[in-house]
């Protein structure tokens, strides 16, 4: 609708267990490394997640996309979950 190019810059070097259940320091440990870019970046690329739980998956792979070369990383998500206490 928007005409913006769209892209896959990352695939996962490896599987990973589920996040589900896991706490915050684990789903981070689970998905450090697990992805890397498919080839050179751009400076400036937008990140699409469908659900933000803790922010694991979305931090790992902006990590790959800035090894990649992207100097600014911007997040999009469809959904976020809510803590309750």
């Amino acid at each position: 609708m928007w005409d913006l190019p769209c892209a896959s810059l990352l695939v996962r070097n490896r599987g990973s267990p589920r996040q589900r259940g896991l706490p915050q320091s684990e789903r981070r440990r689970n998905v450090a490394g697990a992805f890397r870019p498919l080839g050179p970046v751009q400076a400036a690329v937008v990140l699409i997640d469908d659900v933000y739980t803790t922010g694991a998956t979305v931090n790992a792979a902006a990590s790959a996309l800035r090894r990649g070369g992207a100097r600014a990383v911007q997040v999009v998500t469809f959904a976020r979950t809510i803590r309750m206490r």
